[in-house]
């Protein structure tokens, strides 16, 4: 509408709602990951689909980890750095790393279905690293996911 190209981008992102923009919980690709999936399974996947990321669910649909091709990546230049053998590396190899794990852990945000894109935005500013915010039904980190919000979505958004 003509009202709304004339809001500012913060403007808009105050006014709409997470549950009208997110990537429904049905729709988000992903695939299930134990402690034994090699770590060149998730980034064939990645590779096939052009992503970056890729949410991981506990068997209640709760988010558990949100695993970067980038981290994948350092961590394996820090394997061969050390010397250790790169055959095989698993994402149990990958978490069993207190810092990679943390990061998997707490690089994205939470928000309830009735949040704001803005209240989406705080929840990304309020981590390090964060690119990712997951909506769930009252905003708990414990709860299952009903959508998925990237910065890429929020940056389009907002300029939409």
């Amino acid at each position: 509408t003509e009202m709304a190209q004339q809001l500012s981008g913060a403007e808009k992102l105050q006014i709409l709602r997470v549950r009208d923009s997110m990537i429904p919980v049905d729709r988000i690709d992903t695939i299930k990951v134990e402690d034994t999936t090699p770590l060149g399974d998730i980034v064939d996947f990645l590779h096939k689909r052009g992503r970056q990321r890729l949410p991981l669910f506990s068997e209640r649909g709760v988010v558990r980890f949100i695993v970067h091709l980038s981290t994948i990546n350092a961590f394996i230049s820090q394997c061969a750095l050390e010397k250790r053998p790169l055959e095989g590396l698993t994402f149990g190899d990958l978490i069993a790393e207190p810092a990679h794990a943390e990061l998997l852990r707490t690089s994205f945000g939470v928000v309830g279905e009735s949040a704001t894109l803005a209240e989406a935005k705080a929840a990304l500013e309020q981590g390090r690293a964060r690119e990712d915010v997951f909506v769930t039904r009252s905003g708990g980190r414990d709860e299952p996911v009903v959508g998925w919000i990237t910065d890429n979505d929020l940056v389009r958004l907002s300029r939409a």
